[in-house]
């Protein structure tokens, strides 16, 4: 149960991250298939494969936080530059 609850959160993750199941599955290595089963509940991930999906979600949420910065800065600069 509690693994289930933890792969929910990373389905989160994935989904904040803006990642597919597929660009997941690149970063990490593990099977496409084995991603989606797991985030059903269908699988156990081994505890290399839970710890390397989170990883490579914690990282993807960095970048993508980062971008969104760039595009609210952008954004607003913008914002103040039209008259």
């Amino acid at each position: 149960m509690a693994q289930r609850k933890s792969l929910i959160e990373l389905r989160r993750m994935r989904q904040g991250a803006n990642l597919t199941q597929v660009g997941l599955a690149e970063l990490t290595g593990i099977n496409e298939a084995t991603v989606c089963l797991a985030e059903r509940g269908r699988v156990n991930l081994t505890d290399d494969e839970y710890a390397r999906m989170e990883k490579a979600l914690r990282k993807a949420l960095v970048e993508r936080s980062a971008e969104l910065a760039k595009f609210a800065a952008s954004a607003a600069a913008e914002e103040m530059a039209t008259p």
